[in-house]
């Protein structure tokens, strides 16, 4: 119920997917304290309901009653609950014609009957994850052939993913505020203007970014290809996957891949010392490491909400952004908006400290960062805040790379055509070709194209399956439309 009230949509497979790929601390810190209290409630109620539709739906015994009193305690409370919440009416009943529980109790119809429905989604998924062993077969025994055909020693490519970074609230792209000071003043970086997320979720986007997986599907995990790791791993390279996230469900299998998973701490998400800082000391040790040819994944957690814990007290400049109700509301969005803007201040020195760290090397070094999808903050007269959400804000991410002087020196051209092409359209899609151009590999059967470091021609740039270019932007939240004018879900 909290889902379709929040982004005003009904739940599928996926979602359910989504959800028990997470873990208790991010479902604490994304419900807040006041959220918990009535999901809780709801909750109990929900399973109470279930109970009693099966049982006297299933049971052999036909004079089987209800005892009276709880039958009036079911309907007070769950009228309750409705007259406190005029948009999970209106989603529930009026959008999907289904009432939140039905008086038939026919098994055909309870496949598409609140609440009884989240049990059908749970089997769907669970019939999904099964078809995926197939498909981690078919990964294991995977290669790209990959050749090396670099003389240049040593070398360094690192892949930055960043967390819910939209492009609008950073200094790089022109906002009034200082949040990136430290990588507006570092030389070699390449602001990348017009780079677009593949999806609005880190369970998709993730993926997209690492491999050759279509973007005509962002949401479909039967792809039989390993990761970037591999074919680094395969040209010689020692690959790295330095992570503040968890092995969540999306990124545990291309983890693996890595020669060297490090995970810092297992609590990143609730735990308000457990911020990028962790990643520092890490990172310092990888680079120190004596193998000449590294490849290395950095997967940040950047602005997840709640932002507040997304930094160092040091780093609350925009005050105030004390939310302790973690609430997510139109009347505290210059709170947010603060909290926000503190964390992309911090990601700043994260970014500008990897950077320094590389620089101390003078060695070839190429970094790309990219977040994974934006985010909305209750923009305009928008009343929608965070991501999931078919909307601009939700694609338009940050993104930028930095080289050394030694790699500038050694790959003029790569460097010359990384300039020209800033300006230009890219998205996700351009990552994976991209990071093996840089290192001069090779692949089998693919040119890599869609390297930002050579010239390349315009494609088509998707949005959880949706041509960006021809889709229509509509309302106050620039929701995302196809062409026939059917609301994207």
């Amino acid at each position: 119920c909290y889902y379709v009230y929040f982004f005003q949509h009904p739940a599928n497979f996926l979602i359910i997917d989504i959800i028990l790929g997470s873990n208790l601390n991010e479902i604490l810190e994304f419900l807040g304290t006041v959220n918990l209290f009535l999901t809780v409630i709801y909750f109990l109620f929900w399973c109470i309901c279930c109970y009693f539709i099966c049982l006297n739906s299933f049971k052999e015994n036909k004079d089987f009653k209800i005892p009276i009193y709880f039958k009036y305690f079911v309907l007070i409370f769950y009228l309750l609950i409705l007259s406190n919440s005029e948009k999970l009416r209106t989603i529930l009943h009026i959008k999907h014609k289904e009432p939140i529980i039905s008086s038939e109790f026919r098994f055909t119809r309870l496949a598409n009957t609140y609440p009884l429905r989240t049990f059908f989604l749970i089997r769907d998924r669970n019939e999904f994850r099964g078809s995926q062993s197939i498909w981690r077969e078919k990964k294991e025994k995977f290669k790209f052939f990959a050749k090396n055909n670099n003389n240049q020693s040593p070398m360094t490519i690192i892949l930055v993913i960043g967390e819910s970074s939209r492009r609008a609230n950073w200094q790089l792209y022109g906002y009034h505020r200082p949040t990136s000071p430290k990588l507006n003043s570092r030389k070699n970086i390449t602001v990348l203007n017009d780079m677009l997320s593949t999806s609005h979720a880190t369970y998709y986007s993730v993926p997209m970014m690492i491999t050759r997986k279509s973007q005509d599907n962002p949401t479909n995990f039967k792809f039989s290809e390993k990761s970037v790791l591999s074919a680094f791993k395969e040209a010689g390279f020692k690959t790295y996957w330095l992570s503040n996230q968890g092995l969540y469900d999306s990124t545990a299998f291309y983890a693996h891949e890595a020669d060297e998973s490090i995970f810092p701490t297992k609590n990143a998400i609730h735990d308000a010392q457990s911020h990028d800082g962790l990643l520092l000391p890490e990172f310092e040790k990888i680079i120190d490491d004596n193998h000449p040819k590294k490849f290395i994944v950095v997967h940040t957690f950047g602005s997840h909400f709640n932002y507040i814990k997304r930094y160092p007290d040091e780093f609350s400049i925009f005050k105030p952004d004390a939310n302790p109700d973690s609430r997510k509301s139109k009347k505290v969005r210059d709170i947010l908006v603060n909290g926000y803007d503190n964390s992309i201040l911090f990601t700043d020195f994260i970014l500008d400290s990897f950077i320094e760290i590389l620089n101390r090397k003078n060695q070839n070094s190429f970094l790309l960062y990219a977040s994974d999808h934006g985010e909305a903050l209750f923009d305009g007269q928008c009343e929608k805040v965070l991501h999931g959400h078919m909307m601009k804000n939700n694609f338009e991410i940050a993104a930028f790379t930095w080289h050394s002087d030694v790699f500038e020196k050694n790959f003029k051209e790569k460097v010359k055509y990384l300039t020209q092409n800033k300006d230009r359209k890219m998205n996700h899609t351009a990552i994976f070709p991209s990071l093996l151009h840089a290192a001069n590999i090779t692949i089998l059967n693919d040119n890599l194209d869609r390297s930002i470091l050579k010239p390349y021609l315009d494609y088509p740039r998707k949005v959880m399956g949706i041509n960006f270019e021809t889709a229509k932007i509509v309302g106050a939240c620039d929701e995302i439309q196809d062409t026939n004018e059917n609301p994207i879900q």
